[in-house]
Order: structure tokens, then C-alpha cells, then sequence
């Protein structure tokens, strides 16, 4: 049997654009290397969804322009999970961009001209900020000389006790020598405290530094950060307070990466004991929401924008395209995909994987399974384990399940708008109406989306017969082909 290890894909980061990023790239390319810093940029999107390939293919875009004036610097922050202190691995490896360096390796410091050798001793003083210490000593427990105390022993008690109490004058009634003052002291206890120079003095610092560097206006440092959402809580939320010491330095842009639903429950339950209260009715709220906390890091978010079927079916082809023919999907199999995945590449990837795998191992066993059989059975397997379950207890039950919804297909009304009930019999009381559709929040609380209401209720492209659908191809908001999306 030929070896079919090259049919699996991977769940790796690429700058292959399978996921026509190409369609927003450029107009991302262009915010992040002209608009005005200081500036962070906020890439939103779930798990799987492509943000780090889209980072890795506009740092690249960057670097191929070529510019000394732009500098650009990756970190990961879920590699430093574990590190004691996230925030300074962090700063430090922006600081580490702006060494000067030769085919990547940096120049070490008795190679470089005088200039830049004061540049250099710059960005020495910063990293080293982040390391200074404070030392004192305060007095720490009573302690006791017991080798000097000798006989003495038996009356420190007393001594003690009534030394608490402020009646000393009683000791030499106790026959207790003057000299066993010095016996019993308290200890002297060094301590030390870390400590980062004052924010207004390491901004200033560092924006020298990199006005020195990257030259005029033009010249900026594009820092990407990726995996914040794969960090612990505490950890994702320490990096975005140490880029709150860049936010009013010139010349700096941040791109991070992020599932923005993970940080913000993250930043609430990091400040939920310092901001929580009780309202009048005795519950707990949260006065400061993650969201609010972004809005003030992030000025220009970015929503990834999800796969459409279509698009699903144009990825899953793509990612096709290098496999031998016989390992290439048929059009009804592909289609069972397109229709039956949740939109997520990472998903996509992870069932075709599957699929794969199950398939080889039906060919081993010489097994007659139907390729779109088996791509139901992996997408039910994946994604609705409880129906895989009840599905194995009985074995007609998928089938009927497909039968039932043939002969009653869901209408897109009933989708959108719920399912509509009815009034009685005797017609008393209830007034039909429709429950359970995704519109149901909005239209059953209209105070709560009052604004909403407005705004869709005025005239607009939605309005009478233009409806512009959202697209993957121009972020998730209008689609430039209007020939495939325009109803009219």
C-alpha cells in the first residue's frame, strides 16, 4: 500500500493563504505601517480561525518592503506561560529588536561606531531597569543570644513578659542582670523589592531609543504578539499592562492576536475581587468589563470574518490541491464537509485528518464504506458526540433523523425568526407568535436593543429588497461581489 503520510495536514501556522486573507491584507498592511502611533491593533478571532498565519503573513509583508525604518519583532506569549514574570520576557524581547544586528545575529558592541555604541548602552540602561532593586530592614521577631544566657535562661520569661508591658523597672527585683538587655533584641530582617523605573521615565527613555534608531516619523516598530488567549489569565493580562508603558510612545505599533471572548472573561476574573460590589438587590456585578479594558489598549479591532459555505468548500478544495488524485475528495464528499463543519480551518483541518485516518484503516481491512457515509459519521462523531452515542445504541436512528428532516426541511424563516405557535382551539387568550429563532433576543427585549432597532428601522443598504450580505473577502462586513450576495 503506498504511503499516505503526506495526505494529512497540519495543524501548523502557514503563509500559504488558503483563507484569501489577500482580499483585507493590504488594507491591514497599510493601517499598520502609515497611520499615526503610537497605535495597537487588535486581530479578533476564536481558536483555529487563522490569526497567526494572517500575523505571520503581514509581518512578512512588512519585512519584504524592506525599509530600515520599519522594525519589526514576533512574540509568542503562550511560550512564556511559565515564566515568573511575563511582562518583563515581554519588554525585553522588544528591547532585543532594536539591537543592531547583521544577517539577524547582533553586532556586538566593541564592532559598533561610537554612535551607535550610545545607542547601545541606551537600551542597556532599560533592560536593566527592569531588574533594579530596592533594599531595607525593618526589625523582624525578638530573638534570643540562648548561648550567652547561661543561668540566665529561667528568668527571660518573665523578663520578657513584663518587658512587653512596659515594666522593665521590675527587673532587677527579678535579680536579672542589666546585661541580659543585650541578650534579647529584635532581629534585624534585609529585604528586597523589585522594582521597574517609574513609567514617565521609561517611556521617555524608550522613545529616545527608538527615535534614534528607526529615524523620523516614518520610522516605526511593528510589534506582533501572538497566543495571548492561550496564556493563564494572570499571565495574558500582565502582558497587556506592560504595553500600557508604550501606549503614548511614538513610533509604535502593536498587532495582537487574540480570541478577544478568552481575554476579556480573563481580565474579569483577574480584577473580579478588586472591582466586584453589591447592588441594591444584594448581587454582585462588575463595574469594569473585559471589553471596556480592551477598548482602552485597542484602538483599531479587527474581526476575523467566519467562513461562509462556499468559502468552506473553495478551503477544503485548496488544502486538496497537493494530494495525489486518488486521495482527493469527490464533489459529494467535499460538499458533506462544507455543509457539516462548524467554520473554523483548524476544525476543517482536524476532520479531514480524521477522516483520512478512518479511511486508511477501512482500506487495511478491506472495508466497502461509502466516502460521504464516512464523512457523516466522522462530522457526527466530532461535533454531536451525544448523537454519535445514542447512534451506536441504534443503529437506524441517523437514518431516520435523515428521513425526518427530508420530509420536513427547516424554512429560513423558522430559523431566524422561531417557530410559530398557534392560538387554542377555542381561540382564548393567546395571540400567535413565533419562539425559538435566532432573532428572538432581539425581537422579544427591545429596550435592551433599542439603538439596534433604530438603526436597522432607518433607511440603510438592508432596507427594501438591498441586502448585503456579510463576507469573508472584505472583513466581515460588505461583500465586493455584489453579483453572488445582492439579493434584490
Amino acid at each position: 500500500m503506498a504511503d499516505k503520510r503526506s495526505s494529512y495536514l497540519t495543524d501548523y501556522w502557514t503563509t500559504t493563504d488558503y483563507l484569501k486573507f489577500s482580499d483585507f491584507r493590504p488594507a491591514l498592511v497599510d493601517l499598520i505601517t502609515t497611520a499615526q502611533t503610537p497605535l495597537t491593533v487588535g486581530i479578533f478571532g476564536p481558536w483555529g480561525s487563522g490569526k497567526t498565519s494572517l500575523l505571520r503573513m503581514l509581518r512578512q509583508e512588512v519585512d519584504e518592503k524592506g525599509l530600515p525604518a520599519l522594525r519589526t519583532v514576533w512574540f509568542t506569549a503562550w511560550k512564556y506561560d511559565r515564566h515568573p514574570a511575563l511582562w518583563r520576557a515581554f519588554i525585553l524581547r522588544v528591547l532585543d529588536s532594536l539591537y543592531p544586528r547583521k544577517n539577524g545575529v547582533r553586532i556586538p558592541t566593541d564592532l559598533l561606531p561610537e554612535t551607535q555604541r550610545a545607542q547601545v548602552e541606551q537600551l542597556d540602561r532599560l533592560g536593566r531597569s527592569l531588574y533594579e532593586t530596592v533594599e531595607w530592614e525593618d526589625l523582624g521577631r525578638w530573638a534570643v543570644n540562648w548561648g550567652k544566657a547561661g543561668r540566665e535562661l529561667a528568668k527571660l520569661p518573665a523578663y520578657l513578659l513584663l518587658s512587653a508591658s512596659g515594666m522593665t523597672r521590675v527587673a532587677g527585683d527579678l535579680g536579672l542582670k542589666p546585661e541580659i538587655a543585650d541578650l534579647v533584641q529584635r532581629e534585624m530582617q534585609a529585604h528586597r523589592m523589585r522594582k521597574l523605573t517609574s513609567m514617565e521615565q521609561f517611556e521617555e527613555t524608550f522613545s529616545q531609543a527608538l527615535e534614534n534608531l528607526v529615524g523620523g516619523e516614518d520610522g516605526r516598530l511593528i510589534v506582533f504578539v501572538d497566543d495571548l488567549d492561550r496564556c493563564l489569565p494572570e499571565k495574558a493580562v500582565e502582558v497587556l499592562e506592560a504595553i500600557k508603558l508604550f501606549l503614548e510612545v511614538p513610533r509604535t505599533v502593536f498587532v495582537l492576536g487574540m480570541d478577544k471572548e478568552v481575554i476579556q472573561r480573563g481580565i474579569e476574573a483577574r480584577y473580579a475581587p478588586l472591582f466586584r460590589r453589591e447592588d441594591e438587590e444584594g448581587e454582585r456585578e462588575l463595574p469594569i468589563r473585559g471589553d471596556a479594558y480592551l477598548q482602552k489598549i485597542v484602538q483599531v479591532p479587527f474581526y476575523l470574518p467566519v467562513l461562509a459555505v462556499e468559502d468552506l468548500g473553495e478551503y477544503i478544495e485548496a488544502l486538496q490541491k497537493d494530494l495525489p488524485s486518488g486521495d482527493r475528495l469527490d464533489g459529494v464528499t467535499r460538499g458533506v464537509f462544507a455543509n457539516g463543519l462548524f467554520p473554523n480551518p483548524r476544525q476543517v483541518k482536524r476532520a479531514l485528518n480524521i477522516f483520512r485516518l478512518l479511511s486508511r484503516i477501512a482500506d487495511e481491512r478491506e472495508l466497502d464504506i461509502s466516502a460521504p457515509l464516512l464523512a457523516k459519521t466522522v462530522l457526527i462523531q466530532t461535533q454531536w458526540p451525544e448523537l454519535y452515542r445514542d447512534w451506536r445504541r441504534y443503529p437506524t436512528l441517523v437514518r431516520t433523523l435523515e428521513e425526518e428532516y427530508a420530509r420536513h426541511p427547516s424554512k429560513k424563516e423558522d430559523i431566524l425568526q422561531g417557530r410559530r405557535v398557534s392560538p387554542p382551539p377555542d381561540g382564548e387568550g393567546e395571540v400567535e407568535q413565533r419562539v425559538g429563532g435566532l432573532l428572538e433576543p432581539y425581537l422579544s427585549d427591545r429596550r435592551r436593543y433599542i439603538l439596534l432597532e433604530h438603526m436597522l428601522a432607518g433607511k440603510s443598504t438592508f432596507n427594501r429588497g438591498h441586502h448585503v450580505a456579510p463576507s469573508r473577502r472584505c472583513g466581515g462586513t460588505l461583500n465586493c461581489n455584489n453579483s453572488r450576495t445582492v439579493q434584490r
